[in-house]
């Protein structure tokens, strides 16, 4: 039974008291964005040629990439890391802009108040077999993905996010991690020209990939900071403005 109420807040009887039932509720769903951006011809063409100039390189040996130990190829170690400063994709950095201030204004209508940065953006070739391991952008706020060709026919290659609190038990004590033996979820199975906008520390990993074909992405991490205008005395708990960092000097 559930009814809303308290300015739309929706509430939720999990069972009857009254009966002898007992179940788990998976609460707190998690807000990711999807849609289509769509390159005219020319745009197309100049993406997939610089993909084809770089589908030869080999996949780094060393380190401690996701990438690594599944044979699939990632810009972001392999010196390819600020796609987003590449003249082939500055119409889909500008989509990617609008996408994240439209998916920001589901979670707060002061957007004016912030500033957002690219942070790494680099490009993905899957090949058959291959996979992406389970992981998290923690570096950054929010990541994306876009699909710039998905071949058909493939199969696999989904990209599956995992419920942050599905893991362990949510707890204040020290000591032992309470893990579960399953966890739930939740798959997007991908196609041309979609691109996805999630939060960077959501757990997620790419199924492996089966194709006589290779498929090509773009991934980017983006930063926020409060807006220049917000100064640098009057922001608590959001970094401010990069304007206002200093390196060490030494």
């Amino acid at each position: 039974m559930s009814s809303s109420d308290f300015s739309g807040f929706n509430l939720a009887r999990l069972c009857d008291p009254y009966d002898d039932q007992t179940f788990v509720k998976h609460l707190f769903p998690i807000s990711i964005l999807q849609t289509s951006v769509i390159p005219d011809t020319n745009q197309r063409s100049d993406m997939l040629s610089y993909f084809k100039s770089i589908e030869g390189s080999p996949a780094p040996s060393k380190g401690s990439s996701v990438a690594i130990d599944k044979g699939n190829y990632t810009g972001d170690v392999n010196g390819l890391g600020s796609i987003h400063q590449h003249p082939s994709f500055g119409w889909l950095v500008r989509k990617l802009e609008e996408k994240v201030l439209e998916y920001i204004k589901t979670y707060t209508s002061e957007v004016s108040s912030l500033a957002f940065f690219h942070q790494k953006s680099w490009p993905v070739i899957l090949q058959n077999s291959q996979s992406v391991s389970r992981h998290s952008h923690d570096n950054a706020h929010l990541s994306a993905v876009y699909y710039l060709n998905v071949p058909v026919p493939s199969s696999g290659g989904n990209i599956l996010f995992y419920n942050p609190l599905d893991s362990i038990l949510p707890t204040y004590g020290g000591g032992t991690d309470l893990l579960k033996t399953s966890h739930h979820a939740f798959g997007l199975s991908p196609v041309d020209n979609m691109l996805i906008i999630f939060p960077s520390r959501l757990d997620h990993e790419v199924s492996c990939y089966e194709s006589v074909s290779p498929r090509y992405s773009i991934s980017f991490d983006v930063s926020i900071t409060a807006a220049i205008a917000s100064g640098s005395g009057n922001v608590e708990n959001f970094p401010p403005h990069i304007s206002f960092w200093k390196p060490f000097s030494s």
